[in-house]
């Protein structure tokens, strides 16, 4: 039995099609070189962020969609067997959640429930894998963000800047 392939949008919030075709062109043809943030675009169209960031994911799913009727039935040798999917993740390992203590009500600032909070670290663990038609990834690919074996490289001191008011003869 086929899935129906149209999503619902009866939730998500009602935007004129015309401010949506602005948005999307603008999205579209940022300046690279100027590299305009995502959330000046919103607010010069007057869009909070979470109704943007469902426009962009609808856009996404229509892209989703398209791309598996087109790409269908296309032949498995010359255009399946060169096909490699990848996915990755990040996982910071200070993200767990702290143990909880039951206080009663009225002691939460009595010398025995003050808790200190951990401090919080940079490490972030990354990991990967991949698949194509012929096979996968035997194991997964970690590694994180530290620097334990890289030493930075000491640049020398600079020049003296020459004031501005000095004459080369007087230098």
């Amino acid at each position: 039995m086929l899935r129906n392939t149209t999503p619902n949008h009866s939730l998500k919030p009602h935007i004129d099609s015309c401010k949506r075709a602005r948005f999307f062109y603008a999205f579209d043809h940022k300046d690279d070189a100027g590299r305009v943030p995502a959330r000046r675009l919103f607010e010069d169209f007057g869009l909070k962020k979470s109704t943007a960031y469902n426009l962009l994911n609808e856009r996404q799913e229509f892209g989703r969609i398209y791309y598996t009727g087109d790409k269908r039935f296309l032949p498995i040798d010359g255009f399946w067997d060169g096909v490699q999917f990848t996915d990755e993740a990040h996982m910071a390992l200070d993200d767990f959640p702290e143990e909880w203590i039951l206080r009663v009500i009225g002691e939460r600032y009595k010398p025995e429930n003050l808790v200190e909070h951990t401090k919080k670290s940079a490490n972030v663990v990354h990991f990967a894998a991949w698949i194509n038609y012929y096979t996968k990834a035997e194991e997964l690919t970690f590694y994180n963000d530290e620097y334990d074996d890289v030493e930075l490289v000491k640049l020398p001191p600079k020049l003296r800047a020459r004031p501005k008011t000095e004459t080369p003869e007087d230098y």
